[in-house]
């Protein structure tokens, strides 16, 4: 689950599993129309993210 950074709505997401245990995210804000993309590693429970960036809608460009 995760929060919109912009009005703090709950985001729709998805999910790109690739090998060695990483995945690709998409997450879209029903509300406002943000973005929320990256990609992420997960090693025993413990995820860190490798890549990730913002859709701001008010500005239509990513952060």
């Amino acid at each position: 689950m995760q929060t919109c950074n912009y009005c703090s709505e709950i985001m729709m997401g998805e999910y790109e599993t690739l090998p060695n245990n990483s995945y690709f995210f998409f997450y879209n804000c029903p509300k406002c129309g943000s973005v929320y993309e990256g990609k992420a590693k997960k090693n025993r429970n413990e995820i860190k993210i490798l890549e990730e960036r913002w859709f701001d809608p008010s500005k239509n460009n990513f952060e």
